[in-house]
């Protein structure tokens, strides 16, 4: 049966979606950047959580506010090895495809799914920088809400911009834990400080599953990632899926086979770790 949480207690769910909202418009609205889309942000949390079909929407607090992540209890028997914080690309919401697939089908191989709203990008801009602190505190606070529900074992998968966030805020916060990381068609915004893909891979110590699509452009980028995480003696995998572009249309089976597979072995069997190597 779907729930809707707002902090520890349970709204009716037209009322729920409104109250964080107002509280977030409260205390956002006097230090928002011009880059950030609040009304979109609004609408997509308003259409998420009346019509949400899988799992529970809840509200989770950062310094500006609530903000949206639907959660996904794992299922079947058995202890569950962990969870995975779902990031999207900043241009769109946390139940898009085809994060939607995973979200929903990962736990049913045991791992619960935490999908958040980051801070929503204006479509007139393309640099992320302005919005990235705030992207981070969702990720940490997110974390941390995992943790307080005893799940330690948390890996991070994001997808198209949505990864170049993830590792832009991996790279930065040296005390989040997390036992792997999972770049879906990673794309870069450009090269905005703190925002080069390449770049933060060269700094990031958990290990790292990289998949995208089969076509010239994904693989010439996947050569500079490969390039920049060279620098870390910490494994990396990277595979071609059977898709043309980056919405990885229909092929929902092959991503949960990829992606658990890797969890189950770096996750939830983690390997003993490398010995880290020194950066100039």
């Amino acid at each position: 049966m779907r729930k809707f949480i707002y902090g520890r207690s349970f709204f009716p769910q037209r009322f729920g979606w409104f109250l964080g909202i107002l509280a977030f418009w409260n205390n956002a609205r006097a230090v928002i950047p011009p880059e950030w889309d609040i009304a979109r942000e609004q609408n997509w949390a308003m259409q998420i959580t009346e019509r949400l079909q899988d799992g529970e929407a809840i509200w989770l607090q950062s310094q500006l506010g609530k903000f949206l992540a639907l959660y996904q209890p794992a299922r079947g028997r058995g202890e569950s090895p962990g969870a995975v914080l779902i990031l999207p690309p900043p241009y769109t919401h946390p139940n898009s495809d085809p994060l939607r697939g995973i979200r929903v089908a990962l736990p049913r191989s045991g791992w619960h799914t935490l999908s958040l709203q980051l801070p929503a990008l204006d479509l007139s801009h393309s640099d992320y920088s302005s919005l990235l602190p705030a992207a981070c505190e969702r990720l940490g606070n997110s974390r941390a809400w995992l943790e307080n529900r005893g799940w330690e074992n948390v890996a991070v998968l994001g997808h198209s911009t949505g990864a170049a966030v993830a590792a832009a805020c991996i790279a930065q916060m040296e005390n989040l834990q997390l036992c792997g990381v999972i770049l879906l068609s990673p794309s870069n915004f450009g090269t905005p400080a703190g925002l080069d893909l390449s770049a933060s891979l060269a700094k990031i110590t958990p290990p790292i599953l990289d998949l995208y699509a089969d076509s010239k452009s994904a693989a010439i980028s996947a050569i500079d990632r490969a390039a920049g995480r060279r620098v870390r003696n910490q494994p990396y995998r990277q595979a071609i899926l059977p898709a043309s572009d980056s919405h990885l249309a229909g092929i929902n089976d092959v991503l949960i086979a990829r992606i658990s597979g890797w969890l189950q072995r770096y996750c939830a069997n983690p390997p003993a770790p490398q010995p880290k190597t020194d950066q100039k």
